[in-house]
């Protein structure tokens, strides 16, 4: 299993990301690990979170939680960290984990447990 944690972009417009922005925790998922990689994976994910199922848990995305678009980003745990994701234009831009749980600390997300 690879549990993600996404979190939606409350200032990027809905258009990019850039390191500052202030990211609502939206909460973690759990998706079957596929042979096709992180990329299939986080493809599993953005199905979720546009509410096209549920996870592996039968966890679903929140009504009251826009959908997933670009600018938003996602935080894959691997062993001894993180990952990062943005959602780009087309798929999946890797980025610095470091940003990412900076903009959380620094935006005082409530109830993020990572």
């Amino acid at each position: 299993m690879t549990k993600m944690h996404a979190l939606v972009n409350e200032d990027g417009g809905m258009w990019r990301y850039t390191p500052g922005d202030r990211l609502s925790y939206v909460g973690a998922f759990e998706v079957r690990t596929s042979e096709g990689g992180v990329h299939t994976d986080l493809e599993a994910l953005w199905s979720i979170a546009n509410r096209y199922g549920a996870d592996v848990n039968d966890k679903i995305w929140p009504s009251t939680v826009r959908s997933m678009c670009t600018g938003d980003v996602v935080l894959v745990e691997r062993a001894g960290g993180f990952d990062a994701y943005v959602v780009a234009s087309f798929g999946f831009d890797r980025m610095e984990p470091a940003d990412v749980i900076k903009s959380l600390v620094e935006s005082r997300a409530e109830g993020v447990t990572l």
